[in-house]
């Protein structure tokens, strides 16, 4: 990529036809006063985020996540809650003024520009990488995680539209957000780690749904950057800029910033030595035209085969770490380190990867790479840099390709289970059959222990096999961890082991079942009878009398009860 110069000379031809006749102000761009107020803004908007958590922990319960990714949980159930009304307002605000909600409130661009700020300070200044095929991907997230879900509810399955309610306060305030480590991880890759692969806002270009769809909203807004014949064409405006937007080229083009990655940060209105920017409102960008051309030709960052590479390494990266969804492809899901890997984490480390690969790949073919300003490989040979990052490369595939593999048991897995149900296995299958589903569940399960479906599956497995005992504990561990919508099946299943291992002779096993399916089932009278006809098979009449007594004192008309109690021995 060719780096915009500081400054324009005045014996430009494009100087004396468009900038201002005087001589250019050269020398090293000033220190932006917007930058120090957006900082102030941004610390600001995260003392509220920490009031925000601070209220629920005392009071219980609080307005729920002010997160625009809690916009899909209105579209798909139709619970209306603060961050579908925040995502509103913010494309709202997007439609009117451009993307400043980007710039001056979002917490992801607050984390990259510190880390920028700290990257600076030890010495190393990120450049931006441009990728024309990756750029879509925040738009293409944004429509994945926002409208996809719509559309394949409502013309694909063609389920009714949920009723709509209204969940503007919780109690669960932290139910849809990671873990403390997870939390850290995302805090270093979103933040240091594509800010120093992939430029200071990396990952608003290369990861962020929001960003996918608030570029399009920009397009449609008035509120732009503009300029005024001052301009002297400089460039301190470009070479300040976080968003990684060629301010001078696009001001000399159009007479305004069109880019949609601009995030009105007003930094190159604050250093214009000029005093030509400013921000106003004029034709959205979208029916904007060239007034003239700048006789400036990018010049790619990537050849056509390395954007084929790096679209190919986002996919392997993103399906190794997330999976398909599971309504297209049905085994795969996303990679379990501790925790479930999230969506947004999931992005940012698909596109570290790809970028990585690709130069990772110049370095073992290239005579001289480059990186930072820092050289790689010079004279055939790899500098110590050079080194570190194959390193680093080799260990960020070496984890995806560990992925990728789990993804492909999980597929084995799926295959083997469905080969133990109708239609495939028309007639019961064989033990041998059974037993090698349950190997291929078993080994998945252990990478995602808090999967429900794989201990249903492994209980259920087992259950088929005569194993009624082995197969309590991962049904108990499934209905525990199911959504209370899914968790009825389970517990049906509990009671089927429950009589199997009764019928069998095991009354400790089914009394284990019955105890698991009365947390959930209090007030159920036969599973009551059913527990204490357990317990007293076991010799301990007294225990299973004190139940039944319990029960009554609570619900004194309960059918079956009395006799049940009548027929224990004394």
């Amino acid at each position: 990529m060719s780096t915009p110069s500081p400054c324009q000379s005045e014996s430009s031809p494009l100087a004396a036809s468009f900038f201002a006749p005087e001589s250019v102000r050269r020398g090293t761009p000033r220190a932006s006063k917007s930058g120090r107020k957006r900082a102030w803004v941004l610390l600001l908007v995260h003392l509220l985020v920490f009031a925000h958590i601070l209220h629920w922990k005392l009071r219980g319960k609080t307005l729920s996540p002010l997160e625009p990714s809690e916009a899909m949980f209105t579209i798909v159930e139709g619970a209306l809650n603060a961050g579908f009304i925040l995502f509103l307002l913010s494309i709202a605000s997007t439609l009117v003024l451009g993307r400043y909600f980007c710039g001056w409130a979002c917490h992801v661009v607050a984390l990259q520009d510190g880390s920028a700020w700290l990257l600076k300070k030890l010495g190393i200044r990120p450049r931006p990488l441009k990728s024309k095929a990756l750029r879509w991907i925040p738009l293409l997230a944004g429509i994945y995680l926002f409208i996809w879900p719509w559309f394949w509810n409502s013309f694909i399955y063609n389920r009714p539209r949920p009723a709509g309610s209204i969940e503007l306060v919780t109690s669960d305030f932290w139910k849809t957000f990671p873990g403390p480590w997870i939390s850290i991880l995302t805090f270093f890759v979103c933040g240091f780690g594509m800010v120093y692969l992939l430029g200071a806002k990396g990952f608003c270009t290369y990861a962020c749904p929001y960003g996918g769809i608030f570029g399009v909203v920009d397009r449609f807004s008035p509120g732009r950057i503009l300029v005024t014949d001052a301009c002297k064409g400089c460039g301190h405006c470009t070479a300040v800029c976080t968003s990684n937007v060629e301010v001078h080229r696009e001001v000399r083009e159009f007479g305004m910033v069109v880019d949609p990655g601009c995030m009105k940060c007003r930094d190159c209105v604050s250093v214009c030595p000029e005093g030509a920017l400013y921000f106003g409102f004029a034709k959205p960008a979208v029916f904007a035209k060239a007034k003239r051309k700048s006789g400036h030709v990018n010049k790619a960052m990537f050849s056509r085969a390395e954007e084929v590479g790096l679209v190919a390494g986002f996919s392997a990266a993103l399906f190794a770490l997330r999976g398909f969804p599971d309504h297209l492809v049905a085994g795969t899901s996303r990679l379990f380190v501790g925790e479930e890997i999230p969506l947004l984490l999931a992005w940012g480390l698909a596109a570290v990867a790809a970028f990585a690969g690709v130069y990772a790949a110049r370095l073992l073919r290239s005579k001289e790479v480059t990186f930072l300003g820092a050289p790689m490989r010079a004279e055939h040979r790899l500098t110590r840099r050079g080194r570190w990052l194959l390193a680093g490369t080799f260990a960020i595939g070496l984890g995806v390709g560990f992925a990728g593999l789990l993804q492909a048991w999980s597929l084995s897995a799926e295959s083997a289970w469905k080969y133990t149900l109708p239609p495939a296995a028309p007639t019961a299958p064989t033990p041998d059959a059974l037993k090698a589903a349950e190997s291929r569940v078993a080994r998945i399960q252990r990478f995602r222990p808090q999967d429900p479906i794989l201990l249903f599956r492994l209980a259920n497995l087992r259950g088929r096999q005569g194993r009624i005992a082995e197969a309590l504990e991962p049904m108990i561990e499934a209905a525990s961890k199911a959504s209370p919508a899914s968790r009825h099946e389970y517990l049906e299943h509990l009671r089927s082991l429950a009589v199997a291992a009764f019928g069998g002779g095991d009354s400790k096993s089914a009394a284990s079942a019955l105890e698991a399916v009365r947390v959930y089932q209090p007030g159920d009278p036969v599973l009551v009878c059913a527990l204490a006809e357990a317990w007293s098979a076991q010799g301990d009449t007294k225990k299973a009398r004190a139940l039944l007594d319990s029960f009554l004192a609570t619900y004194p008309d309960a059918p079956g009860v009395r006799e049940t109690l009548a027929q224990l021995p004394q």
